[in-house]
This record gives structure tokens, sequence and C-alpha cells, in this order.
């Protein structure tokens, strides 16, 4: 046993010498490959397969959604716009809108300095004044968007007109925002 061993030994030192610092080079380089795809490639063929099998469940969701019949029956754009003006602010209750919307804000962690806003009144063919409101805000992205979103869903009178983004540093992870919003106030008693 130990003559088998010691010429095994032998003969992979005679295969080293003969390989030169080029085997060398490439036999270090197909160990770091391998390891490599233990450490990195095993996981990400792992991470794949289970995004494989999410991907076939939400697509199954998706396709027996577009078979469901529908819950609701279609409402007919006379009975959509009344549900719209119903959900719309009033001239009297723009204040605690304005309140609401601040709460908002602070929910999402954002910081607002100040805001600015002008009342132009209603024209003549919709009867709808409109308030614009320029917000500047400093906040994260996510942040910023939750506020957005949430606010549009609170408000459907509410329009988000325009978005300025800007960081000092690229590598700066809050923005600095300026929101233009319109709400569209009814007239009311």
């Amino acid at each position: 046993m130990a003559g088998s061993l010691t010429t095994w030994r032998w003969h992979l030192w005679r295969a080293a010498e003969r390989a030169g610092l080029p085997g060398w080079a490439a036999a270090l380089l197909a160990l770091t490959a391998a390891v490599a795809w233990l450490a990195v490639g095993q996981p990400l063929r792992d991470r794949t397969a289970e995004l494989s099998v999410d991907n076939d469940l939400l697509a199954h969701r998706v396709a027996a959604q577009h078979r469901a019949p529908a819950s609701r029956p279609a409402l007919s754009p006379e009975r959509q716009v009344a549900l719209f003006e119903q959900s719309m602010v009033t001239e009297r209750k723009v204040s605690p809108a304005y309140g609401e919307l601040w709460k908002l804000a602070q929910k999402n962690g954002l910081s607002l300095r100040q805001a600015e806003f002008k009342y132009t009144p209603p024209a003549l063919s919709d009867g709808l004044g409109r308030y614009s409101m320029v917000l500047p805000i400093e906040a994260e992205y996510p942040a910023l968007r939750a506020f957005i979103a949430q606010s549009l869903q609170a408000f459907p009178a509410l329009a988000l007109e325009s978005v300025e983004l800007r960081r000092d540093d690229a590598r700066a992870t809050r923005l600095h925002a300026t929101l233009h919003f319109v709400m569209f106030v009814a007239r009311g008693a």
C-alpha cells in the first residue's frame, strides 16, 4: 500500500513538473471556476427555479381572473360621472382635504417645508374650480411614490400635473422633489 502511494505521488509530481507554470495557472483557474460556480452559480440556479415556480403560479392566477366572470356589471358613463362628482371636494371642505394630504405626507415620512396654493374659479362650461398646489418635498424615492399613489387614491379629483426630481449628489438617497397637483373643486353647499 505504501509503495502504491509513493508511486502515485511520484507520478503526480512528474505531471506537475511537465505542466510548468501554464499548467499550474490553468489548474488554479479551473479550481477558482469550480469554487465560483458552487458559491454563486448554484444559488442563482436555485433562485431561478423558485422564480420560475412563482411565475407559473402568477400566470395561472391571471389566466383564472380572465376566465372568471365579472363580479360587477359595468357602470354606465352617466353613473361613473355621478360617482365621480359625489367623491369631489367642495369649496367648503378644501381646508380639511389639505390637512388630510399633509397627514399622508407625514405618514410616509416626507418633509414638507412650504406649499404654494392658487385658486382658479370655475369656467362656465364645467363648473369646476381648480386649486393648484406646488409642494416642495424632500424624501426617499419609495416614500415619494407611496405618497403620490395614496394621495391620488384618497382624492379622486386630485390630479398630478408634473413632478420635478433633483438630487444634490448621485449617491444621495433623498430626493428634492416638487410636486404639482391640481384639485378639482365642485361648488357645494
